[in-house]
């Protein structure tokens, strides 16, 4: 591509971002369910779904890190991010997996981490 190398370092520290974020994430989120006085149930709705925002997160990390191509190395290191969520999800809760929300999750793991990406290196 252009004599352009992909960075694969800079993809790995996006995705470990990304899931230092899904650690400090869940803690808040735990807190605020002990001592916040907050339903779990819609809660746990809420938490999965601000997890998402981790994938934008990590791809701006290796974006950032790489310091070129930004929508190529977010895209790599948000999916990295969402395959690896989900691989620890799959690890701590025993649910059956359907291919179709999984697919959806990792598009939009891609397309965070692609957004991410470009606004880490143009802004």
């Amino acid at each position: 591509m252009g004599g352009q190398e992909t960075r694969w370092g800079a993809i790995l520290w996006g995705g470990v971002a990304g899931l230092l974020g899904a650690a400090l994430l869940a803690l808040a989120w735990a807190l605020l369910i002990r001592w916040g006085g907050l339903a779990e149930g819609p809660s746990l709705k809420a938490a999965h779904y601000s997890g998402y925002f981790l994938a934008l997160w990590a791809g701006g990390v290796a974006a950032r890190r790489a310091g070129a191509r930004g929508w190529f190395h977010g895209a790599l290191g948000g999916l990295f991010y969402g395959l690896a969520a989900a691989a620890l999800s799959l690890l701590m809760f025993s649910t059956a997996v359907s291919l179709g929300p999984f697919l959806a999750d990792m598009g939009l793991a891609l397309f965070l981490g692609v957004l991410g990406g470009i606004l880490a290196l143009n802004l």
